[in-house]
């Protein structure tokens, strides 16, 4: 198990967990994969990991791209002129010949970045080069705070400081449908998806709301 953190003080970090096997004498230290103390000129506000790679995002608005098998950074992927709030891989089937990622930002807008890779996987990471930013979704009037991908990478959700929760169809890659947040979760901050798709999370600071999504 990989596990990757961001700090307000501008860096980010990977750690791995051996859980194979239980050690009767107590807990086991997690085991540094990489420290990067310079990855950000700001302080990180979200991080991703899949496969072989660990993606940030930061106030300084760049997405940066780290190989935890060559433990470094590669790069950054740029588009966005916000802070990034939140970054999402999809679920690639095994057929896949890309990768998908989501990134959300204070600009108001969703990005959608692909890269080719065989079977959907970054065994191996990826330069940044590789990357490419497919759509930009630009519909929010106010910062993206939180987004969710369903499983099926068929729709995206999203909610913003727009005061609104929006879903959209990635299939035609437009809106599907609207609603005033206060209508099912005012003033929620993050999203959070079940993984078999069919109930959603609205979390507060000290809350969360469950709807399922199968009744609606």
């Amino acid at each position: 198990v990989v596990v990757s953190c961001g700090t307000y003080d501008d860096s980010v970090f990977a750690l791995e967990y051996v859980h194979h096997t239980i050690d009767s004498s107590g807990p086991k230290l997690l085991k540094p994969l990489f420290v990067d103390p310079t990855a950000h000129t700001a302080p990180v506000t979200s991080v991703a990991v899949k496969d072989g790679v660990v993606l940030s995002g930061s106030s300084d608005e760049i997405i940066q791209v780290f190989s935890i098998h060559s433990k470094a950074r590669l790069g950054a992927l740029e588009m966005h002129v916000g802070t990034i709030r939140q970054l999402k891989f999809t679920m690639e089937l095994h057929d896949s010949a890309y990768c998908h990622l989501f990134s959300a930002s204070d600009d108001g807008c969703i990005g959608i970045w692909r890269c080719e890779v065989p079977g959907g996987k970054l065994v191996k990471c990826p330069h940044p080069s590789a990357w490419e930013c497919i759509r930009q979704i630009r519909r929010h009037k106010g910062p993206v705070q939180s987004i969710a991908v369903h499983p099926s990478n068929r729709c995206l959700f999203s909610i913003s400081a727009d005061k609104t929760f929006r879903v959209w169809n990635l299939l035609r890659g437009r809106q599907a449908y609207t609603t005033r947040l206060k209508n099912i979760a005012n003033d929620a901050r993050r999203l959070s998806m079940s993984p078999t798709g069919n109930r959603i999370l609205f979390i507060w600071p000290d809350k969360f709301n469950m709807v399922n999504l199968a009744s609606e």
